[in-house]
This record gives structure tokens, sequence and C-alpha cells, in this order.
């Protein structure tokens, strides 16, 4: 089973090496998969990380920091497998072949007219591709003023997550 996007898995490329990779909504970014099994990937864990090699987001979300922030990896402590990858400034993929973390939102909208603001969520999304979001730094923004921020973090995400199993961490 492929863990990484490459040919020789033996040769796992730090996250500082593949910065630029592209971000495919709920399948990849930053050459992590979603649904990888931690076990699989523990091996990366050792020796790229700062301090704290993870912590828990809520009750049921580990999240593993790489490099400086650039990428993070979320996993579902009661299945072990990873449901969303966020990256977030320094991180130099595309999302679609054009958008990018750092771009203000209006440009991205005009690259991509099928981008949404979400108000409940806060979260921009595309509405032909499940499983992606980009948020802006604000908390709870006026939804006007959401076009003149910059894109703080692209997330790829399980679709699965707005189901009453995924929810319970059944996917």
């Amino acid at each position: 089973m492929r863990k990484f996007r490459s040919v020789d898995a033996t040769i796992i490329p730090t996250p500082y090496r593949r910065l630029n990779a592209a971000i495919i909504p709920a399948q990849e970014s930053g050459y992590f998969l979603l649904r990888t099994k931690l076990i699989d990937i523990q091996d990366l864990f050792f020796g790229l990380f700062k301090e704290s090699p993870y912590r828990l987001a809520s009750p049921f979300e580990a999240r593993y920091d790489f490099g400086r922030d650039e990428i993070q990896v979320c996993v579902d402590v009661r299945n072990g497998k990873v449901f969303k990858i966020i990256v977030s400034e320094g991180y130099r993929g595309l999302l679609i072949g054009k958008i990018k973390v750092g771009m203000l939102v209006r440009e991205a909208m005009a690259l991509e007219p099928a981008l949404h603001y979400h108000e409940p969520t806060e979260i921009i999304l595309h509405r032909l591709y499940p499983g992606v979001g980009m948020e802006v730094d604000a908390i709870d923004p006026y939804p006007e003023s959401v076009p003149d921020m910059r894109i703080a973090h692209i997330s790829v995400f399980i679709p699965e997550l707005d189901t009453a199993d995924g929810q319970k961490g059944l996917w």
C-alpha cells in the first residue's frame, strides 16, 4: 500500500524538500496521504520535530507539526488514521494549480469562481471539490471583509468528516 508519493518509499523526503508539493482535495498535501495509518508513517516523526512531537487539538485529534509549522498532520486517535492535513505560511504548493497560502481571498476567487465563503464554519470551500477548505487568520470575520484577507491555511480532509460516522471516527 502506498503511503507517500514516492517510487522508493525508503527514501522519505523531509517536509523542507516537499514544501512545493501539490495540494489535492480529499487526497494529499505535503507528501502526506489522507487515510494513512499513523503506524505506517511513525518513522517519519523521529528527528523531524521541534520540542514536542504532537499535541492534542481536541479529545480525539492528535496534531503533528512538521518543519516550522508549514505542515500539520491531524490523526484521529480513535482509529489511528490521518484525516486532515493543514498547510500554512511557508508552504509553496498550489491547490488546483493556482491557489496558494498567502494570496488574497479575492484573487483566489477570481481564479476559481467555485470558491465561496461558508460563514457558519468560517471556511472558504470549493463547490466542485469536497475535502478542501481555506481559512483566514481572523476569528469570526465579517463576510464582506473576507475577500480582502489573506489565505492563512489550506486544509485537505476526508469528506466523511461531515457525516455522523465520520464524527465518531468510523471511516
